[in-house]
This record gives structure tokens, sequence and C-alpha cells, in this order.
């Protein structure tokens, strides 16, 4: 996924968000899409480690693929940190998590 300043915005960054388990498929979309943005000087954040961390049993809404609100938690703060040590100005200085 893609991250950009505005919808005509050329200040974008790549971001991976990884599945419940880290597949073959996914290590080969994430070390393409890693260094594709390397060889371009676009930023990347591979989210598969924290999302890890945080439990792919915790973070997952039951018999589906999709985040539940822990999930959404531990993203938002890992994408909060990259976007601040990018200069993202308008960000508070910590996340707000409700």
């Amino acid at each position: 996924s893609w991250i950009c300043a505005s919808a005509s915005s050329s200040a974008c960054s790549g971001v991976f968000f990884p599945g419940r388990a880290d597949t073959e498929e996914d290590k080969t979309r994430r070390q393409f899409l890693a260094t594709w943005a390397s060889s371009r000087d676009v930023p990347f954040a591979d989210l598969t480690v924290p999302m890890q961390r945080a439990g792919a049993d915790k973070i997952f809404i039951q018999d589906n693929w999709h985040w539940n609100g822990l999930g959404h938690r531990a993203a938002a703060v890992e994408l909060h940190g990259f976007l601040r040590k990018l200069g993202a100005s308008a960000l508070p200085t910590r996340a707000v998590i409700r």
C-alpha cells in the first residue's frame, strides 16, 4: 500500500501490511516492494515484525483476514512513528489511540 500526502502528491511512502502468517508469497511481495522503494528513494515501512510482535492470534477478527481494534492500534502506532520520522509535521507528537 502507499501513503501519499494528497491524491495529487508525488510525496508517497510504501507500507507492507502483513497477513496472519508470513507466507512465501508475503516474503516475495515484501522483498519486491522494499527493493523497488529503495531503488527509487521511496520511504518504505514493513509492518511484519511489529504486527507479529502484537500477536497474529490477537490482532485479527476470528476466522477473518481483517484486523480487529488491537490490530488497527498496533498498525497506527507503527505508522505514526514511521511518518514522524519522515517529518510529517501535521501529526501529533504521539499516537492518539482511543
